[in-house]
Parts: structure tokens; sequence; C-alpha cells
């Protein structure tokens, strides 16, 4: 089990392939090293050694790998596999090394996919897409063990994905995961610690600071992103939840790279 930092958005490690499908040819053993989380859905069956043990992984598991960490894939056959790589931010969740997905696998490497097209035009869903699927895997997030894992919620998070950047009516939600507005902000309350269109703002404005911290993007077009238009009304929020202005956070990002 890894203890992975889930709170805050995921940055993708664009020098290292991002997002890619791949395979190991085998068979043969692979070992890495990686400086950042790998997240590999897979398409076969091997064995993963860390730390001198094995554990068998097979078609449709979903294994992650830490950073710093040697670890060597065994395989006696061709296994692909769509990998993601990133680093991550905030609070830790805690994931399985090696997790079956059953049904779910399909999903999820639609999703990654889509996540790693959209990478370059539409970051902000890209990243939104990457912390859902990490969400989806974490057996115990760090504000509620279990409320997360309601169906409700789960449709709730798989339609923020998509719809992060897009103007959002929690009524309208509820009606599309097929419940009373009230049961759904009791549901939020639960998984979230917060009423969904508080939880909606919060996930927007992180996303607004991950991109402000990682992207050369301009600031209107990252307010656009997230879905705040309004420019005047976006600084506000930033400088209410984060104590700083966008251009204060980037201005902090350049002053930290100029570090020694």
């Amino acid at each position: 089990m890894h203890k992975v930092p889930l709170t805050e958005p995921p940055a993708y490690v664009l020098a290292h392939g991002a997002v890619k499908d791949s395979q190991f040819p085998g068979p043969e053993a692979y070992p890495f090293r990686n400086g950042f989380w790998v997240l590999n859905l897979m398409g076969g069956t091997g064995e993963l050694e860390v730390e001198g043990v094995r554990q068998t992984f097979t078609s449709g598991c979903a294994v992650l790998t830490p950073p710093g960490v040697w670890h060597t894939y065994h395989v006696t056959r061709t296994v692909p596999f769509i990998h993601a790589h990133f680093r991550a931010f905030g609070n830790d969740a805690p994931i399985p090394m090696i997790q079956a997905l059953g049904a779910e696998i399909d999903a999820m490497r639609v999703a990654l996919r889509d996540a790693g097209r959209r990478l370059t035009a539409e970051p902000a869903r890209a990243t939104a897409t990457l912390w859902h699927i990490l969400w989806q895997l974490a057996t115990g997030p760090a504000h509620a063990v279990h409320a997360i894992h309601h169906p409700v919620i789960t449709r709730v998070l798989a339609h923020l994905a998509d719809h992060l950047h897009e103007p959002l009516d929690p009524d309208l939600i509820a009606v599309h995961c097929g419940v009373t507005p009230r049961h759904l902000n009791r549901l939020c309350g639960s998984a979230f610690g917060m009423p969904l269109a508080a939880y909606v703002r919060d996930q927007r404005l992180q996303l607004a600071r991950h991109m402000l911290e990682n992207s050369e993007m301009g600031i209107r077009d990252i307010a656009n992103n997230v879905g705040y238009p309004d420019l005047q009304h976006f600084c506000k929020l930033m400088r209410n939840r984060f104590g700083a202005t966008p251009s204060q956070l980037r201005g902090r990002r350049h002053s930290a790279a100029g570090s020694p």
C-alpha cells in the first residue's frame, strides 16, 4: 500500500512521455528507478518485484510505483500497458501497489488516453481526469474513508472530470446523479467536508494554482480553462483562497526557480 499525496492536483511529467501506450516485449526483466510516480494500466500478466518481494499482476490491473524506489517487472511474454507519469501533492491517501479493476479497466484506459490527447489544448481537463482516476484507486482518502466511494459521489467525480471547466449547476448535477439537491449536498458534506458548490470552486482554484505554478499559460487563459471567464472575479477568488493574486502566485514560482 502506498501513501500518495492526493489532496492537490497532480502534475504530469511531460519530459518522460506523460501519458503513453507502451509494452514490455518479454521475456525479460525490466528494472526502473523513476523520479516520479508511475501509474500503469496493464494488458497482460507478469510480476512486480520491489525490495526482493514479488507480486503478480494480471491484465486489467492498475500498478502504481513511487518515486526513488528500485522495482523490476518480470514478464514471460509481451505485456501492453498505458502509463501516466506524474508528481503528487497534498495530504496522503492510501492506494494499493497492485489493484485489479475488473470491468472498470476499459473506461479508465479510455479516460487516460483522452487525458493524454488533451494535455496541450486542455491541460486543466487532462489534470482533472488523472486526479479523478487516482481518487478512484484510493481505498481510504485523507478526508473520508468510505463516503468517497458512494456510487453517487463516483458519478459526481466522473462528471466533474469532464465538465469542471464549464458552467456547473449543482441542482442539474443532482438530477444527473438521480438524487435531490439536498441529498447530494449531504453526501458531498460526508465525502468532501463541504457542499458541492464549494467543492467545485475549490477544485477549480486548486487547478488554477497548479497551472500557474507548472505552466506558462497566460492568466486569462487559465481562468477560462477552470471556468472563470471574468478575470476580476477569478483574481478575487484566488486571493481569498490562497492569500495571493494569480500574478503573485506566478511570481513566487519564478522566484523559486531562480533560487540556488
